[in-house]
Order: structure tokens, then C-alpha cells, then sequence
């Protein structure tokens, strides 16, 4: 009995000569009990008859060795529309020992969940998914899976930045309450899908501190904390559902000691 280690490799002895056994009835049976082989197994067969001539090789068998891992392919490349996006990747094991594949997709913050009902066949490269794409970032892992269908390690993620410009709101003015004691600023939205909108304040050779957030409904913020003796300047961010930070909105200042500028 002859056996190989990878596809078309060298086939070499494992057993002596098994003996032909009259009872067995012309049927004959070998069991492999080597460990640490490659993921396709080849087995080849010699006879011998009694003057010791050999035959040659019988046709090489290969099989799956199933408790080997498949290596996980490599996510190379992916192009996008608006409503799919359509993946590429090489198997650069060798051997190759992977009967198929499996996709993972993460959307946003989510986890990542498997997107294809049966595997994607071991030849394939490719695969499309339809995707109505939004506001978020989409990511894809994949795994290998080898001939008793347990899958590989995750590869390495492919980040699809379908994420959008978030864009900061417009119009910010500021104005005092009747008393003086609370600086209002007000705004009109921002063009993009918020989450929430960051308000920050400083003083001339400061940094900018965040002092609150409002929701995407909310278009006013009142500062009850802010210094009466030095210029107050404003501006905001927005955040998108995406989680993307805008740039800074326009400034405004205020002082309250001047009449509103």
C-alpha cells in the first residue's frame, strides 16, 4: 500500500506486503491509522506475484482527511452598486482542502451572520449579495469548510465603507434668557440621518469641551454653566446613525457683560 500527502505528490510505501488470503474471497481491506496528514489523502495499490515482479501503480484514490481544517480563503477585492455587493477572494492553500464556503455579514455594530443557505461551491471565487445599502458600514468574513462540513477560523474582514458624509447642522445663533443667567443656541438640522447632535464650548487658549448632547429631534440647547466674564464660543457636531462625527458647525460667541454680537 502506497500513500501520497497532497494531490499528485509522491506515493510512498506504508505497509510491507500484505498476503493474499484465500478466505478473504477476493476481497481485501486497509485501515490508515496514521496521524498528522494533509487534508487529501492519496492511496495507490502494487501486486506482486510469486517471482517478485511488481505491477505498476494501480489509479490513485484521494480522499478527504475530515479531521483536518481547511485553511480560510482570502477576501481580495468587492465592488459595490446600489443594492449589491459582490465579493471576491483566492484559496491560497495548498493543497486546497476545502469543499465550500461560507459568507459572513456584519452590518453596522451587529454581529456577524452567516448570509448564504447553502455552502458557495469550493470552485467559485465570487459571490453577490443583494444588499439595499444605507447609511452604515458593511463588513464579510468568510470560512472554509472541509468534507465533514466544520468550518475553518474566520478570515480576515473586508470593510465595504458604504458609510456617508455626515454633515454638521446650519443656521447656529445664540441668545441670553430674560435674566442673563443662561446662554440658548438653536439650529437647524443637519442634512444627515442623526443620532445625536455634541455640543461643545471654550474660551480663547482652550481646548473645545463637550459640555452635552440633545437627540435628532432636539434643536436647542440651554447652557447654564458657561463664563461670564470671557467670550463663550460654540460650535456642534452631528452624529449620524452611522456613528460617523461630523465636522464642526459655524461658530457663535457670546459674553455676558456685551449686548449680543
Amino acid at each position: 500500500m502506497y500513500r501520497n500527502n497532497q494531490f499528485d505528490g509522491e506515493l510512498k510505501a506504508i505497509t510491507n506486503m500484505i498476503y493474499r488470503d484465500e478466505n478473504a474471497k477476493g476481497e481485501f481491506s486497509f485501515t490508515d491509522t496514521a496521524k498528522n496528514l494533509s487534508g487529501k489523502i492519496g492511496y495507490a495499490i502494487v501486486s506482486e506475484n510469486l517471482s517478485n515482479v511488481r505491477s505498476d501503480f494501480s489509479t490513485v484514490v484521494y480522499t478527504q482527511n475530515a479531521t483536518v481544517l481547511a485553511a480560510a480563503p482570502t477576501i481580495i477585492d468587492f465592488r459595490k452598486t446600489e443594492s449589491n455587493i459582490h465579493l471576491f477572494w483566492q484559496d491560497l492553500s495548498n493543497p486546497k482542502s476545502a469543499t465550500g464556503y461560507n459568507i459572513y455579514r456584519k452590518i453596522g455594530n451587529a454581529d456577524f451572520v452567516k448570509i448564504n443557505k447553502l455552502p458557495v461551491l469550493a470552485y467559485k471565487t465570487s459571490y453577490n449579495d443583494s444588499i439595499l445599502l444605507n447609511d452604515q458600514e458593511v463588513s464579510y468574513k468568510m470560512k472554509s469548510i472541509n468534507s465533514a462540513g466544520v468550518e475553518s477560523s474566520f478570515s480576515d474582514e473586508m470593510i465595504v465603507q458604504n458609510a456617508q458624509m455626515v454633515y454638521p447642522p446650519v443656521a447656529l445663533k445664540s441668545f441670553y434668557d430674560k435674566d442673563k443667567k443662561a446662554l440658548i443656541l438653536q439650529w437647524q438640522p443637519s442634512q444627515s440621518d442623526v443620532a445625536k447632535y455634541e455640543i461643545y464650548r471654550y474660551i480663547r487658549d482652550a481646548e473645545p469641551v463637550k459640555i452635552g448632547h440633545v437627540d435628532a429631534k432636539t434643536l436647542t440647547y440651554t447652557d447654564h454653566r458657561f463664563d461670564d466674564k470671557q467670550n463663550n464660543y460654540y460650535f456642534i457636531k452631528t452624529v449620524g446613525v452611522n456613528g460617523k462625527l461630523s465636522l464642526p458647525s459655524s461658530e457663535v460667541y457670546k459674553v455676558a457683560t456685551d449686548e449680543e454680537k
